[in-house]
């Protein structure tokens, strides 16, 4: 028989049902339990079942006693299959109280990572009766040696190194992460949405967070439906509910049960340092596609300059990074603009404070005041997807819709500045007269002498270059191409 304990599961399971004896309706255990093990860590099927069955009504809010867990079970019909109410019955007495279930616990990964490693063993047993290739038997030696070594490396805290050689050579590539947001966002990766101190931001997220509950489109963007789970660190839960509500009403839409969900934790804001570790205790319980924090710097630590520090925010950028991760949802958060003129700057700039806010995200969408009234320009910057072009929002309460017909171009400027001229890339390859440059110092002198903002220099050097009006050398550098080679 493979490693297990009978009387190590039974004891997890008790101790939760020990614990609603004491008014927590079993959760805090199942909480403590929970972070640490799944339900693939009973090897008993009838304490998997029981297990999986405490989680569904911590997920509901349903008290674990022993009258309502026993006939919540004989509802679904699960009863029998855990071998009767006699089986249950045994769970309220089998250990006195739940003051050792941490080592109850313990014992339980101790033994799964055993049935773990006898697995690959038996895997690698089988591949060498099995594989008449000797490369392909190679193959799988390597891939079986990696899954033994996230075994034992560092207690199974960092996963194992991968051979990229062994990898890349099989047919059959590696998954890419399901799109949650379509065009824009992965699973388990990462988004900013920046924009103005109250320009609506938080109507945006919330409008986003209801149209992945229903499966909905977002600003023209298709979403993937799935859970969804609201981190709301600003508003008052009533004015929550009332922004919420209206949302439905305009789109018509109720979300189904089950799958959006608020967590109102205005007034219990810190660190995210110290935050993370509760976060996920209770995040981990759901299957969430999309987890949304509004905003990210309540996280921040109560010092002064915290929000320019780059120490500082790479730390709580990574412990967001550890949600995504843990949890395997998409995580977005918001952040506003710096004070002054945007319309001059690059798009990833205009985020207020250390220049990691822009950097670490996988994408970020900024949304910069536009021309005309209640519009925004957004401009997505993504990592790992193709480039988006800027587009419009227009503000009609209570949410954002998009105009294409808008000019995105056209941002708004104070007041004196006005619309600012529109510059031609033969204003850029006069700058250049005959001397090569290099992209980063051509665009300095462009902007310094003839005024054009950075980012339609690098529009301007894109006709450019695709109208072979310039040619690279070398050394790197950037030369005007001459009449013998611009072609026809």
């Amino acid at each position: 028989m493979p490693p297990h304990s009978v009387e190590m599961e039974l004891g997890v399971l008790s101790s939760i049902m020990q614990d609603s004896q004491w008014g927590s309706k079993g959760f805090a255990v199942l909480a403590e339990v929970a972070a640490k093990i799944t339900p693939d860590y009973f090897y008993v099927p009838a304490n998997k079942t029981i297990y999986e069955s405490y989680l569904r009504l911590w997920r509901a809010g349903v008290a674990i006693d022993l009258i309502s867990f026993t006939e919540w079970m004989r509802e679904h019909r699960l009863l029998d299959n855990v071998g009767g109410a006699q089986y249950v019955t045994q769970l309220i007495n089998f250990v006195p109280t739940a003051a050792n279930v941490v080592y109850y616990t313990e014992r339980l990964t101790d033994l799964m990572r055993k049935r773990e490693a006898i697995a690959y063993g038996t895997r690698l047993v089988r591949s060498a009766y099995a594989s008449a290739d000797e490369d392909e038997f190679l193959q799988q030696v390597q891939r079986i040696q990696s899954g033994l070594s996230s075994l034992v490396s560092t207690n199974g805290k960092f996963p194992a190194m991968v051979d990229v050689g062994v990898q890349c050579a099989t047919d059959t590539p590696v998954a890419l992460p399901p799109l949650v947001i379509h065009y824009l966002l992965h699973r388990a990766s990462k988004m900013l949405l920046g924009g103005n101190s109250k320009g609506r931001k938080t109507w945006a997220l919330m409008d986003l967070a209801h149209s992945v509950a229903i499966g909905g489109d977002w600003w023209g963007f298709h979403t993937r439906q799935g859970c969804v789970c609201y981190v709301n660190l600003e508003l008052q839960p009533a004015f929550f509910e009332q922004r919420m509500r209206k949302i439905i009403e305009t789109k018509n839409a109720v979300p189904e049960r089950g799958s959006l969900f608020a967590w109102h934790l205005r007034g219990y804001a810190k660190p995210m340092s110290e935050l993370v570790g509760d976060l996920l205790v209770f995040l981990q319980q759901h299957r969430f596609t999309l987890i949304i924090i509004d905003p990210i710097y309540k996280t921040l630590p109560a010092t002064h300059g915290a929000e320019n520090d780059s120490a500082i925010i790479t730390q709580l950028l990574n412990d967001v990074e550890a949600i995504a991760v843990e949890t395997d949802a998409a995580v977005l958060f918001s952040s506003h603009f710096s004070k002054g003129d945007q319309s001059e700057k690059e798009s990833i700039d205009r985020v207020s404070g250390s220049g990691a806010w822009a950097r670490d995200p996988d994408s970020v969408l900024t949304m910069t005041p536009h021309g005309e009234p209640d519009c925004f320009t957004v401009t997505p910057t993504l990592r790992n997807l193709a480039p988006i072009k800027e587009f419009v929002v227009k503000w009609e309460y209570p949410m954002f819709v998009r105009n294409d017909e808008a000019d995105p171009e056209n941002l708004k400027r104070p007041k004196g500045k006005g619309r600012p001229v529109e510059n031609t890339a033969a204003e850029v390859l006069a700058a250049m007269k005959d001397t090569p440059w290099r992209t980063a110092e051509l665009q300095k002198h462009c902007a310094k002498e003839e005024g054009i903002a950075p980012r339609v220099f690098y529009r301007l050097w894109a006709e450019l270059k695709k109208a072979g009006k310039i040619v690279e050398t070398a050394d790197g550098t950037w030369r005007k191409t001459t009449e013998e080679e611009e072609p026809f």
